[in-house]
């Protein structure tokens, strides 16, 4: 059988860093840490195909990639430092879902800023648009702020990385 467990035959146990930075809010989160993204991934089309699955997910990726001239999933392989994390805080209320959030651990802040600008130039340019409109600056005060960018693209973490990272609808993004 096709067992999710079989993706990580070929992977060694890593140390999880995310600990370190996710805020006080989280209630619960889902870490997936590999040693070999590449294998990882490899094994990932394997265990899709082995479902039915992997048409689905490739047409996913091909449709983006021949809409933006972007390979997705090589740019986030890429940047990738074999940790990503989907955390969901606390529900404040009954009548608000739980905030749900991405946490890409990436192999150099500056190398993903560079290669991220260079996605938002090429999706802006492919829909006619400015990369300013894909980017705010978030002041917490006169010495500290974050430039939060917008991938335009509902669910891109779900289509490249599947089905357990589908919860993130829309992507901003910052470095820290």
């Amino acid at each position: 059988g096709y067992y999710a467990a079989s993706l990580f035959q070929q992977q060694s146990p890593q140390k999880i860093t995310v600990d370190e930075i996710l805020p006080s809010s989280v209630a619960s989160c889902l870490v997936l840490s590999v040693s070999d993204p590449v294998q990882y991934f490899s094994d990932y089309h394997a265990y899709l195909k082995g479902l039915g699955k992997y048409n689905q997910y490739s047409r996913s990726l091909d449709v983006l990639e021949n809409t933006y001239e972007i390979d997705f999933l090589k740019e986030f392989l890429d940047i990738w430092d074999n940790e990503i994390t989907i955390a969901f805080d606390a529900a404040f209320t009954e009548n608000k879902k739980p905030t749900s959030y991405l946490l890409l651990k990436v192999k150099s802040q500056a190398m993903a800023e560079e290669r991220f600008a260079a996605i938002l130039r090429k999706m802006a340019e492919k829909e006619s648009s400015s990369p300013d409109r894909y980017t705010s600056v978030f002041k917490i005060d006169n010495e500290l702020s974050y430039k939060i960018y917008q991938l335009p693209i509902r669910r891109l973490t779900g289509k490249i990385f599947g089905e357990l990272f589908t919860n993130i609808d829309e992507h901003y993004f910052t470095f820290v």
